[in-house]
């Protein structure tokens, strides 16, 4: 007869012990997410004052073409820069999940320093392949992602690589896939929502600056604001999948069947 351990627990507790644990920590999730946007005011402040001197009521797509390579190449550069920021804030993320199912306290600067190179790779496979789809290539990159979905925890708290993450994850689900599927697709739905909710109260605050009602700084203040709770949404993810990753050992008998999350 089967162990109460063999059956799954339902996508429903899932995202509702992942939104307690994300609610009851959120000081410590939301100082994580103040990384990335410190790292995007600096990435910001060099580009507006080194690399493109900001040219009031110039198109940025004409400032774009009279760029130099060198300049261009320069703002990738950024670009990517602070994408690392954004994915190393991520994997701290899901550290910062596990001290709290482990009863511990987070301490933001340990899991950021917890992070290493290799528990950035399946975010940068997805983001490369990602980058180059287009058309019918857009259905193969949004499948990546979903198969990404369970390596990601593996391979941050179990320190493996890319491919090393793919097999252990794959041993771990088993016939979890559905439930993984219902997480992706309600994150992706989710981030997709908040995306264009923000670009909308951006247009909003541009359109009403140009007018005289809002000076520019508040706009990009609010702007900044803005980015830093869009960034909550793929947290709360990370949440969920740590969360499935500690529910998938446990099936496997690697923790105790009645483990469960402390936070």
């Amino acid at each position: 007869m089967s162990d109460a351990s063999d059956t799954p627990v339902p996508f429903a507790v899932i995202v509702r012990q992942s939104w307690r644990i994300f609610r009851t920590h959120f000081t410590s999730f939301f100082g994580l997410a103040g990384f990335p946007v410190a790292a995007l005011v600096l990435c910001s402040l060099v580009m507006s004052f080194f690399v493109v001197p900001i040219q009031p009521g110039v198109p940025l797509v004409v400032v774009w073409a009279g760029m130099t390579v060198a300049r261009k190449s320069f703002v990738l550069l950024l670009f990517l820069a602070c994408l690392s920021v954004v994915i190393w804030m991520l994997v701290a993320s899901i550290f910062a999940t596990r001290d709290i199912y482990e009863g511990r306290q987070v301490r933001v600067f340990h899991v950021l320093g917890c992070v290493r190179w290799k528990h950035l790779r399946l975010f940068w496979l997805q983001f490369f392949v990602g980058m180059f789809s287009v058309g019918p290539l857009i259905a193969a990159s949004l499948a990546l992602g979903l198969a990404c979905a369970p390596a990601i925890p593996v391979a941050a708290l179990e320190d493996l690589g890319a491919f090393r993450s793919f097999r252990r994850s794959a041993a771990l689900t088993k016939d979890g896939y559905g439930r993984i599927a219902l997480l992706y697709l309600s994150y992706f739905g989710l981030l997709v929502a908040w995306a264009v909710a923000f670009y909308a109260l951006i247009s909003a605050l541009d359109r009403t600056s140009a007018q005289g009602a809002l000076s520019r700084m508040l706009v990009r203040l609010c702007s900044l604001v803005s980015f830093w709770t869009l960034l909550l949404v793929p947290q709360l993810y990370m949440v969920a999948l740590t969360r499935n990753y500690f529910d998938q050992r446990a099936r496997s008998r690697e923790l105790p069947p009645d483990s469960q999350p402390v936070g």
